[in-house]
């Protein structure tokens, strides 16, 4: 039992003295990309996924061999401690992470549902519904200018799937109109509120929510889920949605303290709302402050 004991208190003192410093190392962007793609699946799943560097090495790209056929999935070199988090355990894993962070494995998903991901990033959750091998018509929203380039990497360009996949570099509102962004891409912390700390603003086109579902040809079907994230703006995009919010089936919004400077939450005025608009809280994800809502109309 000492020895056991001993041997733990070894390994534990290696890992944080020794291991842990290099993993922290190899994420800052100035560290050969090589060393980093090296040690990316570390203590991860090394069987199904393996990176590599891109040409321009702008991008680094997992192949991952699990699903239905070889999946590419890319990322952007400079965030690489973000992905690393995200990717080391493999893409299934992220896709069933995010899924149940925003309270969806309790959902019965089927082939043709549609989906509304209002800040797509890049496009983790797709990946849930490709493992699952369901072919929903997939809509991702994205106004951040890299992550809409990696989105359309990663659903267009390297990856040919019977998942229905719809790309656009906008973002949704309460108006139709054009608005500052606050562009905060190495945290995804970017928001049309002025956050606590940015790198660069950018002007950006701005849709409601009722207009994007009518250019889209959707007003008149069922929309499955709306998944919310948009960094403190959920509100103002749920305003957005008066007229088509009936045919929302569900809806699961992050609603924790990302607005603006003061990090309010947006919990108590989106709860509000839409329980006077006929829907139920589902679930609650309290570790994220993730709610899912359903709507009572719709059966």
């Amino acid at each position: 039992m000492f020895i056991k004991i001993f041997i733990k208190r070894i390994i534990k003192i290696f890992n944080y003295r020794i291991i842990n410093p290099i993993i922290i190392w190899s994420n800052n962007k100035n560290t050969p990309i090589y060393i980093y793609c090296f040690l990316f699946f570390f203590g991860g799943n090394k069987t199904k996924n393996t990176i590599k560097v891109e040409p321009n090495s702008l991008w680094l790209t997992i192949t991952n061999n699990e699903g239905r056929e070889t999946l590419y999935w890319t990322f952007y070199n400079d965030f690489r401690t973000r992905s690393r988090s995200h990717y080391n355990q493999g893409l299934r894993k992220r896709g069933f992470e995010i899924a149940e962070t925003y309270n969806l494995p309790i959902l019965d998903f089927k082939k043709d549902d549609i989906i509304l991901d209002c800040g797509a990033n890049n496009g983790d959750l797709w990946l849930y519904f490709y493992f699952l091998k369901i072919d929903v018509k997939y809509f991702a929203i994205e106004p951040g200018q890299i992550e809409y380039n990696t989105l359309k990497r990663n659903l267009k360009n390297l990856n040919k799937s019977s998942i229905e996949s719809n790309i656009f570099k906008i973002g949704l509102g309460e108006l139709n109109k054009k608005t500052q962004f606050f562009y905060s891409p190495n945290n995804a912390d970017s928001s049309i509120i002025k956050p606590t700390s940015y790198s660069s603003v950018y002007t950006i086109d701005v849709l409601t929510l009722d207009s994007f579902i009518e250019k889209n040809k959707l007003e008149n079907k069922r929309i499955k889920l709306l998944k919310l994230e948009a960094e403190g703006y959920e509100f103002e995009i749920i305003i957005g949605a008066i007229k088509t919010i009936k045919n929302i089936e569900y809806i699961s919004a992050d609603l924790g303290p990302e607005r603006g400077e003061m990090l309010e939450c947006t919990l108590p005025q989106v709860t509000n709302f839409l329980l006077k608009n006929s829907f139920e809280i589902k679930s609650i994800n309290k570790e994220r402050l993730t709610v899912l809502f359903k709507n009572l109309n719709v059966l």
